[in-house]
Order: structure tokens, then sequence, then C-alpha cells
């Protein structure tokens, strides 16, 4: 895997005001190089999205609050719940896998949220 993007990415977290993990997978890996760059921690200031149950418990076992998870695990549900928050000019970013639908960033961007996707595993 080449971790350009994503190291790039872990440098500028705290410009992001939501993370949004598809994975538990994700959470695993994104922590793993958040670790390897010698980071402990996410801002205090980024707000958590998980998919799901899998992927709320693999970012509490690191300690990382969940602001927001859906009643349905899947892209539509986490969109609609994301029309009751404001994202407006609010950075976005949506760490996920390689291959994955486009849903969640093209829908983020027309409630007009400036969204960066990260390949945090590369299936």
């Amino acid at each position: 895997m080449h971790w350009k993007k994503l190291d790039q990415t872990i440098d500028q977290l705290k410009s992001y005001h939501w993370i949004i993990f598809t994975s538990a997978n994700g959470v695993y890996y994104f922590w793993q190089r958040l670790r390897e760059k010698g980071k402990q921690r996410f801002p205090s200031t980024l707000k958590v999205v998980a998919i799901g149950p899998a992927t709320a418990r693999q970012l509490r076992e690191k300690k990382i609050p969940v602001a927001y998870m859906p009643k349905e695990y899947i892209a539509e549900a986490l969109l609609k719940g994301f029309e009751k928050r404001p994202v407006e000019g609010k950075r976005i970013l949506l760490a996920r896998a390689k291959k994955a639908r486009d849903i969640l960033p093209k829908g983020l961007k027309s409630m007009g949220a400036k969204v960066d996707v990260v390949e945090s595993i590369g299936r």
C-alpha cells in the first residue's frame, strides 16, 4: 500500500471537522498508521462517525468517542443523518477502502461539505 496520501491526511487532521470510517478494518489500519507516525490520538475538535457497531467498537477500543452512527449501516442512512447536522463549509475526511461506492462523498459535497477521501485499507 502506498501511504503518501494517508500520511499527508494524518498530518492535517486538525483541519477537519468530521472523520467518517466505513469499516472496522479502516479504523484499524488508519490507527496503526497514525501510531507509526508518532501520534497518540485524534484532535479533540474532530467528530468521529462510524458506519456501524463493529466500526464503533473498534473506535471505542482505541478510546475514540463516536459522535454519530446511523441506525442502518449503509451510506444512504449516513447521508440522511447528516441532513440534520450542519456540514456546509465543513471539512470531512472519509477513510475507506479503495473499492467503494461514491454515494457518500458525492452526497456530502451536495450538502456543501468539502470532502477528502483517503484509502485506509487497500481492498
